[in-house]
């Protein structure tokens, strides 16, 4: 089933959160908590309609 939050680049695979192609665990780790995340290509196609 899919959650209402769902989208492409926002999704559970496996039992991970998966952010724009990245595990967010795998970022958090990286780059420390909390923080945030944006996805360059979807801040373009909202800029680009």
């Amino acid at each position: 089933m899919t959650e209402w939050w769902e989208r492409k680049d926002l999704h559970y695979r496996d039992g991970a959160l998966i952010f724009a192609g990245r595990q967010v665990d795998d970022l958090a780790r990286q780059f420390g908590t909390p923080a945030f995340f944006y996805d360059g290509r979807r801040l373009t196609a909202n800029v680009e309609r």
